[in-house]
């Protein structure tokens, strides 16, 4: 195990350049294929090139507050006022517009659909599969008690839908494929469609870390415990890596050679003394063992791999305690992006001007994008 790694601050990162983001509030950022960006906030939706310069900035169709997706063939795609819209990502024109009123959890399948969750207005709720243009596709339906919180994933040529207290596996004409929990992967059958009790429930508890196109890493919930499974797609299995699990989400994998993969998330808080406290960010291998960790001085709200190895971490105070207590104590240490090596060393630190309203993204080439002060920012490792 590596040694632990202190809270003191290392080497700062200058901003490679900043823009003016058109409207207050917090959204979404997603990397495009040129290397650029599009970013959204409450009121817009708009692009940038990769040296800062706005591409576009038209006004989205009534509320937009859903996060922005890009497909497979660079289409961007969000729920914008009740509605499914797909835009051109060269000129942000509007493609196709799909009614969905009372939807969320927008996912697009391997296959290039797109799915959402939604209620009726008789409170029965579906997770329903729409193409680009809106033709109905299939739909399966939820329980209007359970949700699902995080969107559908795609693991190989399935999409996987968390619903009746396991995750389910659904082909491109909506035939369920299989059922997965933490007993193992099996075909379906007429009981796994009843609810089941609440201790054989399982709960999908964070957004599934990725490993490659067929395999994720995921955290499940039971009434009694939780812990990290592999999901192969392609093999159709489950294989516990740590349980129960000694690191909560968020999470994100990095590469390492020896194990294949290590798996990151948040350790326990740890108090320092009366006034400090500790917030680690954990690695851990296969099996649960502690590869390294990483003190911070606030909770992290956001792990991103770069494609080097390295992790870039985030930190930001809930908004309401930074309005409440900011003027009266300095919270701005709190306020930050930090790039970790593969070792958990830290190898450079941005601190914002305000909270982040855009949590960071990272391009192939490692440049990170992140809002702060209704602007957008890109940062890069220095060495």
């Amino acid at each position: 195990m590596q040694p632990r790694s202190s809270m003191t601050s290392g080497p700062p990162v200058t901003p490679l350049w900043s823009a003016p983001l058109p409207t207050p509030g917090g959204g979404s950022v997603v990397v495009e294929p040129t290397g650029g960006c599009a970013v959204t906030t409450p009121g817009s939706v708009s692009a940038y090139a990769s040296d800062g310069r706005p591409v576009w900035s038209p006004a989205p169709a009534g509320d937009a507050r859903g996060k922005l997706l890009l497909a497979a063939d660079g289409v961007l795609v969000r729920i914008e006022g009740g509605s499914v819209v797909v835009r051109d990502p060269r000129t942000g024109a509007v493609i196709s517009s799909m009614a969905a009123p009372m939807s969320s959890t927008l996912a697009i399948a391997p296959w290039g659909e797109l799915l959402y969750s939604q209620v009726a207005a008789d409170r029965t709720a579906a997770v329903r599969c729409i193409s680009r243009t809106g033709q109905h596709r299939w739909q399966v339906p939820l329980d209007p008690s359970a949700l699902i919180v995080h969107a559908p994933f795609g693991v190989g040529d399935a999409v996987v839908i968390p619903r009746r207290g396991a995750l389910w596996a659904y082909d491109r004409d909506g035939e369920a494929l299989w059922v997965a929990d933490p007993t193992g992967v099996r075909a379906p059958h007429a009981a796994d469609d009843d609810r089941r009790s609440p201790d054989e429930t399982f709960r999908l508890s964070d957004i599934p870390a990725r490993l490659d196109a067929n395999r994720v890493i995921i955290e499940l919930e039971w009434y009694s415990g939780r812990g990290l499974y592999l999901l192969d797609g392609a093999a159709a299995t489950i294989t516990p890596i740590a349980v129960p699990s000694p690191v909560m989400g968020p999470h994100a994998v990095l590469p390492w050679a020896p194990t294949e993969f290590r798996v990151v998330g948040l350790g326990s808080r740890v108090q320092v003394s009366q006034v400090q406290a500790e917030h680690p960010v954990v690695a851990i291998e296969p099996g649960g063992a502690e590869a390294w960790r990483h003190g911070l001085v606030a909770r992290a709200v956001s792990l991103c791999p770069t494609p080097n190895g390295n992790l870039i971490v985030a930190s930001s105070p809930e908004p309401k305690r930074w309005r409440d207590y900011h003027k009266w104590y300095d919270l701005s240490a709190e306020t930050f992006v930090r790039c970790l090596g593969p070792d958990g060393s830290e190898r450079w630190t941005w601190y914002a001007p305000g909270l982040l309203t855009h949590l960071p993204v990272v391009t192939p080439t490692g440049t990170v994008y992140v809002g702060s002060e209704q602007r957008l920012w890109a940062l890069q490792d220095p060495s």
